[in-house]
C-alpha cells in the first residue's frame, strides 16, 4: 500500500510541479515561489485524504459518495490553505468569486470522473468481449 500511495504522491507532486511552471511562465510578475508552498501545503492532507478514502473506502461503498466527500475536503483545505498563506479574503465580492470558482471546480472534477468511468467501462467491455472469444475459441 505504501508503494501505491507514494506513486499517487509522486504523481500529484509532478502535476503541481507542472502546473506551478505552466502559470510562472504565463504570469512571470505575479507567481511566486510562495503560490509553489501554497500548493504543496494543499497537496500533502489532500492527497492523505483522498488516497486513505478510496484504498480503505471510508465514509462509504458507494464510490460517488466517497468522491464528493473527497471534494469538499479539498475545497475546505483549499479555504483554510488560502487563509493560512494570506490569499483568501473575507470580504463578501471575494466570497461570492469563491464559492463561483468551486462551484466550477466541483463541476470540472465531477465531469473527469464521469469521463474516467466511461473509458474504464469500455475498457472492461474490451477485456469481456476478448475474453469470451478466447473461450469460444477453446470451447471449439
Amino acid at each position: 500500500m505504501f508503494r501505491n500511495y507514494w506513486r499517487s504522491f509522486m504523481y500529484s507532486m509532478g502535476l503541481v510541479a507542472i502546473i506551478f511552471i505552466i502559470f510562472s511562465l504565463i504570469f512571470p510578475e505575479s507567481i511566486r515561489i510562495k503560490h509553489l508552498y501554497h500548493m504543496v501545503c494543499i497537496l500533502i492532507p489532500v492527497n492523505l485524504f483522498s488516497f486513505f478514502t478510496f484504498e480503505l473506502k471510508l465514509f462509504s461503498k458507494h464510490i460517488w459518495i466517497r468522491r464528493m466527500v473527497v471534494i469538499a475536503f479539498s475545497l475546505l483545505v483549499l479555504f483554510v490553505g488560502g487563509y493560512i498563506f494570506g490569499s483568501t479574503r473575507f470580504e463578501l465580492k471575494s466570497l461570492v468569486v469563491y464559492c463561483i470558482v468551486a462551484l466550477i471546480v466541483t463541476m470540472v472534477i465531477v465531469f473527469a470522473y464521469y469521463v474516467a468511468d466511461k473509458i474504464e467501462q469500455r475498457n472492461l467491455n474490451l477485456i469481456n468481449q476478448k475474453l469470451s472469444e478466447k473461450n469460444k475459441g477453446n470451447i471449439e
